[in-house]
């Protein structure tokens, strides 16, 4: 892979070649005051539902609802806490007729779902009791429609089983399955993506044996367990391995990322693009010098895999070509805390967000306050992959209604760094450029000689202007990545 043998022997450069008839667009950083987790959910074309987690410590903690528009300006709706002390925010998702919440609920085999109308009242507020193992909350979940379904884990460690919800928006119908594998090992389940058939999904997280930690994926639906895999990383140090995210690729593949032990206080993050039924197509590790921790990642338009990671407290974000060969990888030295998700809004726009910062990033996974880092290594991987046999069996579960605490919202999203840079219009074709990643002269195809250009940093400022005469020289610029704008007089391209 030369581009990965490049990226970690020289200090190269990143080039984003746009065309002459491309967009403005501007990009930029929204943090929310006092929050300690976030979900981001689309309700409409220009509208986003942000459920928000208030945490007072350890055992206190309530929810808040605030709508976003396009340019993120956002009005606080409502904020409420159970009668129990302790709520924690796991997830949310899109229902027809509101934004279904989960959370943590305070009592063993007992979890919480909360249904929000768009004006931020309450449509319904449950309890789910009845679950073994210590099953106390629900991490992930899938709107079908009026209905959904949630999956649930245990509070902090493994069980040997985990559960399929099935609910309805109403708040009164219920089903239940109890899912586990036949030799009892612990498990736990993190995240998940639907599969394009109903009532379908690919869970990913992991398992131990023999106390170590492997890969867990499985591919669950209304019947059952379809299929479930371990995928052993082999760390070298005393194995702890999970999965923690998963996409569904346009080409009908999924992807997830994943980390492992390297040392004691080291990890590092996998990509693992896999076919329907869990076979392996590729395996890239991700490695950087302080340890790497995979958690979360996106496709891009052009078919590359954005990934999101953290080194020790700061974000990674690393793009990765369709073929799982390392592209370029950044980092935000000013940040705290890796992007937990990647959410596409209702325009089609890419964000990134950790549990208090929203992040707008370009279709080439460009967001302001990255720059660009020479410290990720990539190598193909192979992991040793085990069927499993799994069983599930219907149960019942009870839903009891619980009270709710009427609370004062606080927070509110304050713009913070802003990108000026363009984005490519749908239908056109990207510049060719060679050879990039470089040290000295990049060349440009189908550009005619003595037309004009600008390069430009990725923070807007002017670099240098001139008439391209058989590439332009980069020698003189310090490593990163910059845009190289061509002027033509039926499209030109200014900044904001």
């Amino acid at each position: 892979m030369e581009n990965q043998h490049t990226m970690k022997h020289i200090n190269a450069l990143l080039l984003a070649l746009l065309l002459s008839n491309a967009a403005h667009a501007q990009t930029g950083n929204y943090s929310l005051n006092a929050s300690s987790a976030l979900k981001v959910v689309n309700v409409g074309p220009d509208d986003e539902m942000l459920v928000v987690e208030r945490r007072f410590g350890f055992d206190s903690a309530y929810v808040e609802l605030l709508h976003a528009d396009a340019d993120w300006t956002s009005t606080a709706l409502a904020s409420y806490r159970f009668n129990a002390g302790l709520y924690f925010l796991f997830d949310a998702a899109r229902l027809t007729l509101g934004t279904l919440v989960s959370g943590l609920f305070p009592t063993p085999g007992a979890s919480s779902l909360l249904l929000l109308n768009d004006d931020g009242s309450i449509a319904w507020s449950k309890t789910i009791s009845g679950m073994e193992g210590s099953q106390r909350r629900f991490p992930k979940l899938f709107a079908e429609g009026d209905d959904f379904v949630a999956y649930s884990n245990t509070d902090g460690f493994f069980s040997d089983l985990f559960y399929r919800l099935e609910g309805d928006a109403g708040g009164t119908t219920w089903s239940a399955m109890e899912i586990s594998t036949n030799d009892d090992a612990p498990q736990r389940i993190y995240e998940g993506v639907a599969t394009g058939t109903a009532g379908e999904h690919i869970l990913v997280g992991a398992r131990t044996a023999f106390g170590e930690a492997q890969i867990l994926i499985t591919r669950i639906n209304s019947s059952g367990v379809v299929w479930m895999k371990q995928y052993d990383l082999n760390s070298p140090e005393t194995q702890f391995e999970e999965a923690v995210d998963a996409i569904k690729l346009s080409n009908g593949d999924f992807a997830c990322v994943m980390t492992a032990r390297e040392t004691a206080t080291t990890t590092a993050a996998f990509v693992m693009r896999f076919m329907n039924d869990g076979t392996p197509v590729w395996t890239t590790k991700l490695s950087e010098g302080s340890g790497l921790f995979g958690s979360a990642l996106t496709e891009l338009s052009d078919g590359s895999i954005l990934v999101a990671a953290s080194a020790a407290t700061q974000p990674r974000v690393i793009r990765l070509a369709a073929n799982g060969e390392l592209m370029w990888a950044t980092a935000c030295t000013t940040c705290f805390g890796g992007l937990g998700s990647f959410v596409r809004t209702g325009t089609g726009a890419l964000i990134g967000h950790n549990g208090g910062t929203i992040f707008e990033f370009t279709e080439e996974g460009i967001a302001c306050d990255f720059t660009t880092t020479n410290a990720v290594s990539a190598a193909p991987y192979a992991p040793v992959v085990t069927a499993l046999v799994a069983s599930s069996t219907p149960v019942t579960l009870t839903a009891g209604d619980v009270p709710m605490f009427t609370r004062v919202p606080v927070n509110a999203l304050t713009q913070g760094c802003v990108l000026s840079s363009v984005q490519e219009r749908a239908g056109t074709t990207d510049l060719q450029a060679w050879p990039t990643p470089t040290r000295d002269i990049v060349r440009l195809a189908g550009v005619g000689s003595g037309e004009p250009f600008v390069l430009r940093a990725m923070d807007g400022r002017t670099i240098s202007t001139g008439s391209y005469r058989d590439g332009i020289d980069l020698r003189d610029l310090p490593s990163g990545m910059y845009v190289v704008e061509m002027l033509k007089s039926s499209a030109r391209v200014m900044r904001e």
